[in-house]
């Protein structure tokens, strides 16, 4: 799907406004400050891991860092499943019309 609109063809209402929702969040002005914080935090956490003095501490720093980078790849990760969905169903909707030809 190239772009929005073509998206949101294929989504429920719900979806839709869910989609709708997530997408004012990702174009206010506080989010890329949380991005480049999260970014941040990343960073901080895989430097924390390479200097840990145990195993366990390296351990937590990992999970810190997987759990940052969650956040910081947040939009993408939701564009791009809203977008899976609509193309799951686009293409279920291209098989129904084909079948319906034959």
């Amino acid at each position: 799907m190239d772009n929005i609109n073509e998206l949101s063809l294929h989504l429920t209402e719900e979806e839709k406004e869910r989609w709708h929702k997530l997408r004012s969040v990702f174009e206010s002005d506080g989010w890329p400050l949380i991005k480049e914080w999260a970014q941040g935090q990343v960073t901080l956490a895989t430097i924390s891991g390479a200097n840990a003095v145990s195993w366990d501490v390296n351990r937590v720093a990992y999970g810190t860092r997987l759990a940052w980078e969650e956040v910081a790849n947040f939009e993408d990760r939701v564009a791009n499943e809203y977008a899976a969905v609509a193309e799951q169903r686009a293409e279920a909707a291209l098989e129904d019309d084909y079948d319906d030809l034959s």
